[in-house]
């Protein structure tokens, strides 16, 4: 997560996804206004991006 690190008032959530040989691809990333991202949010989307990574990262492997 991130908070105000680049953009004020601007806050992200991020999860990286891998390649079928297990290399750093991508990643893939959420963000908005501070304002509506509370804490609940923020968890809630965490756990859905890193969801997605890895649902990614399962599709390129299984491509090898």
């Amino acid at each position: 997560m991130a908070r105000e690190e680049l953009v004020p008032d601007y806050v992200a959530v991020a999860a990286v996804f891998y390649d079928s040989e297990g290399d750093t691809e991508g990643a893939l990333c959420v963000g908005g206004p501070e304002s509506r991202f509370t804490p609940k949010r923020v968890r809630y989307l965490g756990q859905r991006v890193k969801a997605a990574a890895e649902e990614l990262s399962d599709r390129r492997r299984r491509s090898r």
